[in-house]
């Protein structure tokens, strides 16, 4: 697992999970503000950095499944429609990330207890290491949130605030 101050850009993608118009209007409007700001700053500093960007969303067909225009995404960046809360399980993103040589996921996500959990779960079964983004992940019960990210995910990924990670990036 690598530490808070090892990380490797030719084998970092950022995937962004779900933030989809119906699972983030679930939140209250400060809060889905707060996530968004968060959210586009670590998009713009991916991009920054060359790191490949993926997004997910689970279903289709109907405009609420669809990733919130909020969410600032740019041509060419991969969007893959799940039918599984893990995108491991129901689409070619393990492919697609071996092709790019990748090996490290920065994940963020709505919900964490739901769609960031199972990517995790997932994600690490297959060898992947991950940096989870705690201030652009969301769940409706905090407490679970507060849990998964201090409790359980910190066994097997590096967990750290935006800002933290932010510092991660320009040092890397």
């Amino acid at each position: 697992m690598p530490g808070p101050s090892e990380l490797d850009k030719e084998k970092t993608a950022v995937v962004i999970l779900d933030y989809q118009i119906n699972l983030l209007s679930s939140f209250p409007k400060e809060t889905q503000t707060e996530l968004l700001a968060r959210v586009n700053k670590l998009l713009d500093m991916a991009r920054d950095n060359k790191l490949p960007v993926f997004f997910t969303q689970r279903g289709a067909g109907k405009p609420e499944q669809e990733i919130d225009p909020r969410v600032v995404r740019k041509p060419g960046e991969v969007t893959l429609v799940k039918s599984k809360r893990a995108p491991f399980a129901s689409t070619d993103i393990d492919e697609r990330l071996k092709k790019l040589g990748i090996d490290t996921l920065v994940v963020t996500g709505l919900y964490t207890s739901s769609t960031v959990l199972s990517t995790m779960r997932c994600g690490t079964e297959i060898g992947y290491q991950f940096f989870v983004i705690s201030d652009c992940c969301a769940d409706l019960d905090m407490e679970v949130q507060e849990f998964l990210l201090k409790r359980v995910f910190y066994h097997t990924s590096t967990i750290l605030d935006s800002k933290a990670f932010f510092e991660l990036l320009a040092k890397s």
